[in-house]
């Protein structure tokens, strides 16, 4: 469910597929070791996860995007399906930048601050100078 969301997410920030699949990676580990069963009911919660592990991601792979922009694009992903959600961004963005920075620290904690994955197709640095 939130690889999807991931990808979409990814897409819309204009990230390489390395970092998409670092944040699926963190998504993960996080639900290796919290409880799926308590957020069955809440798909935000398991978007507004995957936002943040997509936020940690952009940081650990040194392709960082803005909170700023990060927040906005996020939350019209999550309420793609209200059309109002466009307009009341600027009312709680305050609170949405919160929720990003405070969950960012819970998956911290969760991953142990162990942010080092290894990908099976990691592109040497030389290969991709020449693509």
């Amino acid at each position: 469910m939130y690889c999807s969301f991931l990808q979409e997410l990814g897409i819309e920030l204009k990230v390489p597929q390395l970092t998409i699949a670092t944040a699926m990676m963190f998504c993960h580990r996080f639900y290796m070791r919290q409880s799926h069963a308590r957020t069955i009911g809440s798909g935000c919660f398991l978007q507004t996860i995957a936002s943040v592990c997509m936020f940690l991601a952009c940081k650990s792979e040194e392709t960082p995007r803005c909170l700023n922009e990060f927040v906005v694009v996020a939350y019209k992903l999550i309420y793609k399906w209200d059309p109002s959600a466009s307009r009341r961004i600027r009312e709680i963005y305050d609170k949405q930048k919160q929720l990003i920075l405070i969950g960012e620290r819970l998956l911290l904690h969760a991953l142990a601050f162990d942010m080092n994955i290894e990908h099976p197709y990691n592109v040497p640095p030389l290969q991709r100078n020449r693509l």
